[in-house]
């Protein structure tokens, strides 16, 4: 098995630095039943904290230990129990508790302590190079990251992976619809970031080989950061990738209940908690060329929203409305009608102004606007989505709340939105209407992004969390 006088650098320096794993609480489980005693003593040597060291490797590299290696371990930790002080038997026994807390961490947090532990073994196995545990560590990392491209560091592939996962991550979080990118997307990007890399910035080689923590780290943050901070994230996500132009599909994780117009038209999720009234318009009413048939009320705001009379200071109103067939024929577009609808409702109640260019699709228009009503700023979103008949109506979505509460109203609103389902089967729901970039649209563009730019992004991103 070779000498083993230098072995007590690897074992020793990663048993200290486990106790350094970020929350350790050093818990001290009990021995298992029938767990075998390797070496008596006080502490004794015993299987079952054996088993905990290969399993904690096994974790940090994804990858079982043979036999041999197995066995390989086993001796050098026997051989070094022997040899050790009672101090460092104290710290080889922790690796039952470093186990249990992170194979049992929630959620993205469990991967940034795999990966802080992987960390640990490594810089352990570098400064034990030629003992038997640090060739195993070593050629553990080498086979679950093998080298790509030469540089100090080297480019590995756990880092391109990571990469990649990231910005389909960041497309996800942007709003893009669900499109994943093929193996040879995959591939064609990791050849030409192999063959770019000997000539990147060292301050961007850095960055990438720290791309599986970044990645863990910013999913954990995320899950972390509540609704408002979610909503901070994704609204400089957008500013980055220069679309932040409307309300994206932002997850609502709360109950819901099901609004279904009187005669079948459409029918709506909305959040549990909030109220839902519906009023017809018997005698009419006419905003900016469109006739108002009905409304729903959903959430808090006075009745006489009912009328028209004013708009919810927090919730929704939809309304079964027509537009004139000349009007359409008069080479009026959706757009530019839904743009005057939007405007001539809201202006009677403070000054109001678009938030960028609306976005379109087939038979949809989803616009944005902010509105000063008194001391509060509102933000709104309104939507038309055109009925398949009659020719000209429209179910029409108005959702508006103070800008202060953006973070918790936006998920419902987007899903008061995004939820609209009209009775009739070949109609589709807003967001494939919309001209929305998909996850796979997004991920290319970053993909595309100059490099230097890329991990520039990166740093804004991760920066703007912290």
């Amino acid at each position: 098995m070779g000498p083993v006088r230098s072995l007590p650098c690897t074992i020793a320096f990663v048993s200290a630095a486990i106790l350094a794993l970020p929350g350790f609480t050093h818990p001290q489980p009990a021995a298992e039943p029938e767990d075998a005693v390797l070496v008596e003593g006080n502490p004794a040597l015993n299987q079952s904290d054996v088993d905990a060291w290969q399993r904690l490797v096994e974790l940090a590299f994804g990858r079982t230990l043979t036999k041999d290696e197995s066995a390989a371990l086993q001796e050098q930790l026997v051989t070094q129990w022997r040899d050790a002080k009672g101090a460092v038997r104290d710290q080889l026994t922790q690796a039952k508790g470093a186990w249990e807390q992170v194979s049992s961490a929630p959620g993205a947090r469990k991967e940034v302590l795999r990966l802080a532990l992987r960390e640990q073994l490594l810089a352990a196995a570098r400064r034990s190079a030629d003992d038997p545990v640090g060739r195993l560590i070593s050629g553990l990392y080498d086979a679950s990251s093998p080298v790509l491209a030469e540089g100090i560091p080297p480019l590995r592939k756990g880092s391109v992976g990571a990469l990649i996962s990231l910005f389909e991550w960041l497309a996800q979080r942007a709003g893009g619809s669900a499109a994943p990118l093929s193996d040879v997307e995959r591939e064609q990007f990791t050849a030409h970031l192999v063959e770019y890399y000997p000539y990147a910035a060292p301050g961007d080689w850095m960055l990438l080989s720290h791309m599986e923590e970044t990645f863990a780290w910013l999913q954990s943050e995320w899950e972390a950061a509540g609704p408002e901070g979610q909503a901070n994230f994704r609204a400089n996500l957008a500013k980055a990738l220069g679309i932040e132009r409307t309300l994206p599909p932002a997850p609502y994780t709360g109950p819901t209940e099901a609004w279904d117009h009187p005669d079948g038209l459409f029918s709506v999720d909305y959040p549990a908690d909030w109220s839902a009234r519906f009023a017809g318009l018997s005698s009419g009413a006419t905003v900016a060329g469109w006739s108002l048939l009905d409304v729903t009320l959903l959430g808090d705001a006075p009745s006489s929203a009912l009328e028209l009379a004013a708009l919810p200071d927090s919730g929704a109103l939809i309304a079964v409305a027509t537009l004139p067939v000349d009007a359409l024929e008069d080479r009026l577009t959706l757009d530019e009608a839904t743009v005057a609808l939007a405007h001539d409702l809201l202006t009677p109640f403070g000054p109001a102004e678009p938030l960028g260019r609306p976005t379109t699709g087939k038979g949809a228009v989803l616009t944005t606007w902010t509105q000063q009503s008194g001391d509060t700023q509102y933000l709104v979103w309104l939507s038309t989505v055109l009925l398949p008949k009659p020719r000209g109506a429209a179910v029409v979505t108005l959702t508006r709340g103070p800008a202060a509460d953006k973070a918790t109203l936006e998920p419902a609103f987007s899903r008061i939105l995004y939820s609209l389902r009209l009775n009739d089967p070949s109609a589709k729901p807003l967001p494939d209407l919309l001209n929305f970039p998909s996850t796979h649209d997004l991920t290319l563009d970053l993909l595309n992004t100059p490099f230097p730019d890329q991990m520039d992004m990166i740093e804004g991103l991760t920066s703007g969390v912290r």
